[in-house]
């Protein structure tokens, strides 16, 4: 009898070894599906001496336009239901950005770590935007577009996003008001232009690239930021709201960029067209982080927030444990579950309490009878990679 189940044991293995492959390795995308509703990809180091994907990840914002430096009562001013209040785990135009794209909202404030997601100012007029000096607050994580643009003590700085503008091919955008080529320019934020700051009458004869422009503007005579309060699809449009010196056509700088930055998962899902601002994405081991493209695909475990291992979910099984017994009295046809306390443990971690592990516990639940003539073959099967 002995020898049957174990004929039929090693028959049924080497069956199902025939179909089972190694799973597939995973982007950064795949890796952090997996973790939606556990809180996203975890941002803890050395959780496997192995490679694998973090939550923290670098991205580009679409063009962001400054509309200015606004004081804490014209938010209060806005009826409360035409406004979302966030409150932001780093301090950073972007991450408000990527929060009030989410709500479909493209006007925001940013005042420190919060940030609101204006609907509407309803019936509340735009006052004039305030001397910079009252937003004086650094942002966190971004490069040095919008660095200093965090709101202030009283102030909130203002912007509003365009995300249906498909030619981001630079960072920094320009205008040119020639009489017959009126056209928006994305440039390298290095450039050395000319500036068109909002309060300023003409553009200045004084060339440099979009962020000295941009500290130029602040410290005028007549404090401001770069024009950004424009029309963006219609570049005629955008020249008549501005006051061109008549002999001067050229490019200047705008007060439109989009900002790279920092940010952490959250669980939350990224359509197909947001995936294309990522930069790069986060991966760790026990001893280094590094960042790198997030469509590589590494061989990984998938750490979420909320639980410390998942599998990852592939359509591919990367192990299978089979443990024979004999068979004891079942009715016919019924499912057969085990409460043997053979099964090894196949991790240190009692904490998971995910269905796709088995630990050294009453496995009635996760282990699944298969009668072969009189034996009963125990299958415990991963659909994903556990290690």
């Amino acid at each position: 009898m002995n020898n049957l189940c174990k004929l039929w044991t090693f028959l049924f293995c080497v069956l199902i070894l025939t179909i089972i492959t190694e799973s597939s390795t995973l982007n950064w995308f795949e890796a952090q599906k997996q973790c939606r509703g556990k809180g996203g990809l975890t941002i803890k180091k050395n959780m496997s001496d192995q490679s694998y994907w973090t939550g923290r990840y670098r991205r580009i914002t679409p063009w962001i336009k400054i509309k200015g430096c606004f004081s804490d009562s014209f938010i209060s001013n806005i009826s409360t239901d035409m406004y979302i209040n966030v409150s932001m785990w780093k301090k950073a135009v972007g991450i408000c950005q990527e929060i009030c794209q989410r709500k479909n909202i493209t006007v925001f404030a940013v005042k420190g770590s919060e940030c609101v997601c204006i609907k509407s100012v309803g019936r509340t007029p735009w006052p004039a935007s305030a001397d910079p000096s009252n937003c004086n607050f650094q942002c966190q994580n971004t490069s040095n577009i919008y660095k200093n643009e965090c709101g202030g003590n009283s102030s909130y700085n203002v912007f509003e996003f365009v995300s249906d503008i498909k030619d981001r091919n630079q960072r920094c955008l320009s205008l040119q008001c020639s009489p017959k080529d009126k056209k928006f320019i994305p440039e390298l934020c290095s450039k050395s232009l000319r500036k068109l700051c909002h309060f300023q009458v003409g553009s200045s004869s004084e060339f440099a690239g979009w962020i000295d422009a941009m500290k130029h503007c602040k410290s005028a005579n007549e404090p401001s930021y770069l024009f950004g309060d424009i029309n963006l699809h219609n570049a005629a449009a955008a020249c008549n709201q501005t006051s061109i010196n008549p002999n001067y056509f050229g490019q200047m700088w705008i007060g439109v960029a989009g900002q790279t930055y920092f940010n952490k998962d959250d669980g939350l899902e990224f359509e197909e067209k947001e995936k294309q601002s990522f930069i790069k994405c986060q991966t760790c081991n026990q001893t280094k982080c590094e960042y790198r493209k997030c469509d590589e695909t590494i061989n990984n475990t998938v750490f979420c927030a909320r639980q410390n291992i998942i599998t990852a979910q592939t359509s591919r099984p990367s192990s299978v444990m089979v443990t024979t017994f004999v068979e004891t009295k079942t009715s016919p046809n019924k499912p057969i579950t085990s409460t043997s306390k053979y099964i090894t443990r196949y991790t240190t971690d009692t904490t998971d309490t995910t269905d796709h592990k088995i630990v050294s516990e009453d496995v009635s639940a996760s282990a699944t009878g298969l009668r072969i003539g009189k034996c009963l073959v125990v299958l415990v099967g991963y659909k994903n990679r556990l290690f």
